[in-house]
């Protein structure tokens, strides 16, 4: 049995060897990297209502994790970078938490070559998670402990000359759950892409991507398992600069579970735009709306919002930001209208140096387009932090974190209080 004093001595031994003070040469790598030992209190380890629980929510658990990650050149051109990471966790109320039989962890290969006009990327990772997460998109749905394992390959070639660019891709990724609640999520995705561009003028492009793709839901007998094909059609034109505005005007055709799509006309007007009215005070705004002949199946063909960033000193700063997606508004198909507000404060330097403060509220209100009730979320957020540099490798954290949920459709607060104490030893 894993226990606190061995995931210590792990770390104190990893720390103290003096061969890997600066890297790990293996090959033409060379490994740098970090080891962390966390000792964690949470007053919600699954981050349930109190009636969703099924085990005691409040736990005190150690996590010890190893990190290395190296780049390296292997031909004038090939550059390869390899990352990979191992983390354990302990707990002390809830062992059927623990992971030592089964560590989270994470590995990625990638490399990059290049040829003249080409372009040629590989990349190939494993992961191992644990998230908080809904089980399935409810009104205030529940959210638990979703552990998985995740692979992904993909091979990407483009060339490149000028105005001209065309790229060709194949990726596939797998997904599995741990837990029978999550096993929808199980998924199996093959992608087979293509996409041209031709910038015409500085203002002018026409681009088609086509996507050629499968999608399997491992555990749903009545899943489509055929392919599904997209074009798309594009020629863009910059109306202005300042505001960025840009208009493009396209056909696509979908071909969804075998059904024949046919090519519709589509329009999509975009603009951005952002000022700076003084040193500390800024503000940016954002539209997009497009329009298709056959509207799908809760399609937001119009969404914008803003944001604004005032500076008050040169450690603190506060962001209020909105955004909305219409229902009833310029053809949107979506089952519900979506608002979102929200304001976050940070402080660096709060009393004492190192000492950071985060606080941030957002609100939600999602108003269905049928018969329902509204929904309206309150969501808070607040974290102290407090770092300190013990030696020049080795760095201690102390951090504090608040989280609440609040929605109008539930009777009980979904929150959690989490104290973190950190050390982190760079290699």
């Amino acid at each position: 049995m894993v226990r606190w004093w061995w995931a210590l001595g792990l770390f104190l031994i990893l720390c103290g060897k003096p061969a890997m003070a600066q890297f790990l040469r293996v090959g033409p790598f060379d490994f740098y990297g970090s080891a962390d030992l966390e000792g964690v209190y949470s007053s919600n380890v699954e981050q349930e209502r109190p009636s969703e629980a099924t085990a005691e929510r409040t736990d005190y658990y150690y996590v010890v994790g190893l990190d290395l990650s190296s780049k390296a050149t292997l031909a004038p051109r090939t550059t390869l970078s390899l990352k990979t990471g191992i983390s354990v966790e302990q707990h002390e109320k809830r062992p059927d938490l623990n992971n030592s039989s089964n560590p989270f962890g994470l590995l990625e290969l990638s490399s990059m070559t290049e040829l003249g006009h080409y372009t040629l990327n590989l990349d190939a990772s494993y992961e191992r998670t644990s998230e908080s997460a809904d089980d399935k998109y409810v009104p205030g749905g529940r959210k638990k402990r979703d552990v998985s394992d995740k692979y992904d390959f993909a091979v990407d070639l483009e060339w490149k000359r000028e105005a001209l660019k065309f790229g060709l891709g194949y990726s596939f990724s797998r997904e599995r759950h741990d837990d029978e609640e999550f096993e929808d999520g199980d998924e199996d995705e093959y992608k087979l892409t293509f996409s041209a561009l031709w910038n015409m003028t500085r203002r002018v492009s026409l681009s088609y991507d086509y996507e050629h793709d499968k999608d399997i839901t491992v555990n749903d007998p009545e899943c489509y398992k055929g392919w599904d094909d997209k074009h798309d059609i594009g020629l863009e034109f910059m109306v202005l600069e300042r505001p960025n505005l840009t208009y493009t005007f396209g056909y696509e055709k979908e071909e969804d579970e075998g059904e024949p799509g046919e090519w519709e006309q589509t329009h999509t007007l975009m603009v951005a735009d952002s000022w700076e009215f003084s040193r500390t005070l800024r503000a940016s705004l954002n539209a997009s709306y497009k329009h298709e002949e056959q509207e799908e199946s809760n399609d937001v063909a119009f969404q914008y919002g803003g944001m604004l960033e005032h500076d008050i000193s040169r450690t603190a700063r506060h962001i209020l930001s909105v955004s909305q997606e219409p229902v009833d508004t310029l053809g949107s198909t979506a089952d519900t209208k979506k608002t979102t507000v929200g304001y976050l404060f940070t402080k660096s330097d709060l009393f004492i140096y190192n000492l950071n403060l985060t606080a941030g509220v957002t609100y939600e209100r999602d108003v269905p387009k049928e018969e329902g009730e509204t929904e309206k979320k309150w969501t808070y957020d607040v974290s102290l932090e407090y770092v300190r540099a013990l030696t020049r490798k080795l760095q201690r954290t102390l951090e504090y974190a608040y989280h609440r949920e609040d929605s109008n459709l539930e009777d009980e607060i979904l929150d959690e209080h989490r104290v973190t104490l950190s050390f982190d030893y760079t290699f």
